[in-house]
């Protein structure tokens, strides 16, 4: 998860031009991508970990498009 934000935060960098809905459109499509490594952590303490992470993405994710298309 703090890949995607690094790379949201990078491609940002790189096109400054870059809207809202594409970086929502991107976090979208990273969201199956981090469950599935949220689904991965092998300890006890790793999956809350990720659990509490992939909620906040998710939830970032859905205020972003609440904020889009109101």
């Amino acid at each position: 998860i703090v890949g995607l934000l690094q790379y949201v935060l990078n491609s940002i960098r790189i096109t400054p031009g870059q809207g809202l809905k594409d970086i929502a459109n991107k976090l979208q499509e990273f969201l199956p991508l981090a469950t599935d490594i949220a689904g991965c952590v092998v300890t006890d303490r790793g999956k809350v970990i990720a659990e509490e992470r992939l909620q906040r993405l998710q939830i970032l994710s859905e205020m972003l498009d609440s904020e889009l298309n109101p």
